[in-house]
């Protein structure tokens, strides 16, 4: 199997996730370990003015195996969109589905849906990254794990089955709302859901068709006519 050398952007975010994750365990093990927890996502400390959690807690993993499965992830789904959209849209989009799984792990838990346990890992980008190369390659067909063959759209409806067949698991709450969240906002950048002129524009449609459907009867004038009886009205 031919694996294709990663592209800039996406170099060095394999490399600065790979990075974070040497200095936190060995931070860690020097007695570091408050430092650390700083940078995990805490939705009491979020409410409590601490943003910068809803983009630190991506660095952090529990483990080699954690970060394992999200640094291949993010290869093989961030490869294509990097070539197909630019390195700048490849951060962009990451950053956005990474704070769109902090927002969304924060509320589930401040509503009670979620324990308030701590979240780190950057699964959110990653399977945001995941939602917009099924929506791009919708009709691509791909091997998953080199045998089951799947179109982007059959890959991204097994994902999102699921990440709900997790959340509703005990103890998968927690880190499902923040793959969801991740995977909303990439379906929201790539749809263009999130951006407020498409909005607009559908309130502005919206309220046409409306006015349409009320004047639907056209609205037709009695013109005076002739001289003659039989032709004094005409419409």
């Amino acid at each position: 199997m031919y694996f294709p050398a990663p592209t800039p952007m996406l170099r060095k975010m394999l490399i600065g996730l790979c990075l974070s994750y040497i200095v936190s365990m060995l931070a860690i093990r020097a007695g570091g370990g408050l430092w650390v927890t700083h940078l995990e996502l805490q939705y009491e400390a979020v409410l409590g003015g601490q943003l910068w959690r809803l983009v630190s807690y991506s660095f952090l993993h529990e483990g080699v195996g954690h970060l394992i499965g999200n640094l291949l992830l993010l290869y093989f789904f961030g490869l294509d969109i990097e070539k197909q959209f630019g390195a700048r849209r490849l951060l962009i989009v990451t950053t956005f589905c990474v704070i769109g799984g902090g927002v969304l792990a924060s509320l589930s838990a401040l509503l009670g849906l979620s324990p308030s346990n701590p979240v780190i890992g950057a699964s959110g980008g990653a399977l945001g990254l995941l939602v917009c190369w099924c929506l791009v390659n919708a009709r691509r067909t791909i091997r998953l794990f080199g045998i089951l063959p799947l179109t982007g759209m059959q890959l991204l409806y097994l994902s999102v089955g699921l990440e709900v067949l997790l959340a509703v698991s005990p103890g998968g709450a927690s880190s499902s709302a923040t793959h969801l969240g991740g995977m909303i906002t990439g379906w929201a950048l790539i749809t263009g859901a999130a951006n407020p002129k498409r909005w607009r524009q559908k309130l502005r449609l919206a309220s046409l068709r409306r006015k349409m459907k009320r004047n639907r009867k056209p609205n037709l004038n009695v013109i005076k006519g002739g001289k003659s009886k039989d032709d004094q009205w005409i419409n």
